[in-house]
């Protein structure tokens, strides 16, 4: 008989279903926000609470845990909150188990006693993603399982060295071995191969191994399908008994800093081998791969180009069909791999960073019709792009989702008129130099997500059309000379994140948006952008990050919606025609890092509430027509690091040289003859500026050092003007004509 029942919760959302009637197959409570602490024991006090509807996770486990579920075979209570130490013993009523999850618990300890025999039969254990401090004891205990097959035991961070100091563990039966992202590990933890003779798979990913690799231990494991030591330190060459491993089919030894010119190394025996994955290590590799030839099984192959460029290839066929290959290059210069012509199944092609020259092959379409990923940048490229990139498959890249020709020295136009790649995903032209306007057939790739097409040469408007690429999340055209407006359907693209147009010549305003926008960085400097900041626009995003409109012609006043862009870290403004006071609405930006007003007409005070934003690092009002004195709590500013207001009509003391504000030297404030105080020559009274006095005459004047006696002056005035009108009278009563 079947019964089942199904748990909805609070913090213990799970789904539960048990099996009654002799059989029950699994039982599944991970993810359920189990809290408790001192282990699986405190369930067995709480079997009072066990009711019919099953309310309480801790009645389901003592009801797992109960001879009634001796058949159990799977138990998962991964992700859930458990903690302290969990005692194998209390699960010995689970006779029939061969699976245990426990991973992701802030478990410290597992205490397996010593010739424990309960769990004969289990064998998959994963245990990832633990507290446990120490790596050998455990390991060892593991040596009471005897059936196991499989231990998991990745991103446990060991506190104490994993070694061996307890004698050879007992792994005949293993066949799987993970211990990926585990600290505390020395070398010597390779030679536990004794133990594992049966291992088919092995991995040490980011395990901080270093030095070389021991030939005695790993490669008595001869057993071995798939060897992953890739992210650590490792140096030296590879062991020659690597050869002996003839059931290898994947190593992954990538991220390390081996050396050895791969044509005489064992990899050359491993002719079944189907993945290597040998990347940023100091391998010397042919960027023909002729070495490889024979490997007839090779699928994929991830490398470094250190050896000499070959300025001339093979003509050999390789026996091998490759679905992605990565040469990322170190070399000087060469021409395109002509091994690569027959690699018709070919997915991903990455021979980027290599100074290639000569034109990308014409028929490279039409040889590589599998295509998904193409990325020659950084080459030496000349040319036009294949008119073979079309999706009239058979004939072209019908699959293409990535296509990156970027830093080469491309020219013409961007594409012809049969450009249809409806797949394309990724398209970036950065650093060539393509001319002419943007095509309208763009538009046709319709689940486009990215156009960089910065540094070239375009020109013309921007088409219209490119809004209807609802996918769009970047587009990135800076410095080149497009003109126009920015099209009014850009508000339709409702996943882009990025927008950078900047050193162009584009003008008008920004496009007006009726509905909330999610754009997140919007780079325009350097255009002739005018008419008023309003909100409203793509500018107003609640979520925008950078807002940079610098160098343009915005001759506004800067409006108090700014302050309603909560997540804004970058505002530059610039370079503008900017009037009227600053609103203190900006200095609510609790989380700008850099605000950049220079160089515009902007009037009135600076706002006392700059000293609320706390995590600003470069604050710039220079060159403007501010007045008034510099807001004393500016020394709050503890992040400033850039500080200017030089060339305003401020006048004042400058603030205290306290905190980061005694970093900031005289071209700080200079422009402003009415300031006074250090870092300034001009010294200070209560009362402003003052020019150098002797100390008697200050303190004689103590409290009107800056004020004028108009008595006196009166007085003076008129006994002047007197003497020169009787002046005047006398020269011309002397000399009348």
């Amino acid at each position: 008989m079947a019964m089942g029942w199904i748990l909805y919760g609070d913090a213990n959302i799970c789904i539960y279903t048990v099996l009654v009637g002799g059989i029950l197959p699994s039982s599944t409570l991970s993810h359920c926000g189990l809290e408790w602490g001192g282990g699986v024991r405190d369930v067995w006090s709480k079997r009072d609470m066990l009711s019919s509807n099953l309310n309480m996770i801790s009645s389901i486990i003592h009801l797992i845990i109960s001879s009634w579920f001796s058949s159990l075979r799977i138990l998962s209570l991964a992700s859930n909150r458990l903690e302290g130490s969990i005692d194998v013993k209390e699960l010995d009523s689970l006779s029939n188990l061969e699976e245990l999850d426990m991973s992701f618990n802030e478990i410290e300890n597992l205490l397996v006693p010593k010739d424990y025999i309960s769990l004969k039969n289990l064998h998959y254990l994963h245990l990832s993603g633990l507290r446990i401090r120490d790596g050998s004891t455990v390991l060892h205990s593991m040596g009471s399982f005897p059936s196991l097959e499989t231990l998991s035991l990745q991103s446990n961070n060991f506190k104490e060295t994993v070694t061996l100091t307890q004698g050879i563990l007992n792994f005949k039966n293993l066949e799987y071995f993970n211990m990926d992202f585990c600290t505390a590990f020395s070398n010597s933890f390779l030679q536990m191969s004794e133990s594992m003779a049966s291992l088919k798979y092995l991995s040490l990913s980011n395990s901080y191994l270093n030095g070389t690799i021991l030939d005695q231990g790993l490669c008595e494991l001869v057993y071995l399908q798939e060897v992953n030591i890739d992210r650590n330190n490792l140096s030296g060459s590879l062991p020659w008994c690597l050869a002996n491993l003839t059931y290898l089919r994947l190593l992954d030894v990538s991220f390390n800093q081996l050396t050895e010119n791969i044509s005489s190394s064992p990899l050359m025996n491993l002719t079944y081998i189907e993945e290597l994955w040998l990347s940023n290590n100091h391998f010397q590799i042919s960027i023909s791969l002729e070495p490889f030839f024979n490997h007839s099984k090779l699928k994929f192959f991830d490398g470094d180009i250190y050896a000499e460029i070959e300025t001339s290839h093979s003509s050999l066929t390789p026996k091998f069909q490759l679905t992605s290959i990565s040469l990322f290059g170190h070399g000087d210069s060469g021409i395109f791999p002509k091994f690569l012509y027959h690699q018709h199944d070919l997915e991903v092609l990455d021979v980027s960073n290599n100074k290639l020259q000569g034109h990308i092959p014409i028929e490279i379409g039409e040889v590589l019709p599998n295509l998904v990923v193409l990325n020659i940048a950084t080459n030496a490229f000349n040319g036009s792009i294949p008119s073979s990139f079309r999706n009239t498959w058979p004939w072209g890249c019908f699959y293409l989702e990535y296509l990156v020709l970027s830093n080469n020295s491309l020219q013409g136009q961007l594409f012809s008129k049969e450009f249809n790649l409806t797949k394309l995903k990724r398209l970036n032209l950065d650093g060539n130099h393509f001319i002419g306007e943007i095509p309208k057939t763009l538009s046709n790739c319709s689940a486009l997500q990215g156009l960089y097409i910065s540094d070239n040469n375009i020109s013309g408007n921007i088409p219209t059309r490119l809004g209807n690429l609802s996918f769009l999340d970047a587009i990135m055209m800076p410095n080149n000379h497009l003109e126009g407006p920015i099209p009014s359907a850009f508000c339709q693209l409702r996943h882009l994140e990025i927008l950078d147009l900047s050193r162009n010549n584009i003008s008008g305003s920004l496009p007006s948006c009726s509905s909330p926008f999610n754009i997140r960085r919007v780079h325009l400097s350097k255009n002739m952008l005018q008419r008023p900041l309003l909100g409203g626009t793509i500018c107003s995003s609640p979520f925008l990050i950078t807002l940079d409109l610098s160098y343009n012609c915005l001759n506004s006043s800067i409006l108090d919606w700014m302050n309603r862009l909560p997540q804004l870290r970058y505002l530059i403004l610039a370079n503008n025609g900017l009037e009227g006071e600053i609103p203190l609405q900006i200095g609510e930006l609790s989380r700008i890092h850099t605000l950049n007003l220079s160089h515009n007409n902007l009037t009135g005070e600076s706002p006392v509430t700059f000293s609320h934003m706390k995590q600003v690092e470069s604050l710039d009002l220079s060159y403007n027509n501010l007045n008034g004195k510099i807001p004393p709590r500016l020394i709050e500013l503890n992040a400033l690091a850039v500080f200017s207001v030089a060339f305003n009509n401020l006048s004042g003391k400058t603030p205290d040289r306290v905190a980061q504000f005694g970093t900031f030297e005289e071209d700080s404030y200079e422009g402003n003859p009415f300031l006074c105080g250090q870092p300034l020559l001009k010294s200070c009274n209560e009362n402003g500026p003052s020019l150098a006095v002797t100390p008697e005459s200050s303190i004689s004047n103590e409290e009107d050092d800056c004020l004028i006696n108009m008595d006196s002056f009166y007085i003076t005035f008129t006994v002047s003007y007197v003497i020169v009108i009787l002046a005047i009278l006398g020269v011309l009563w002397v000399n009348p004509y």
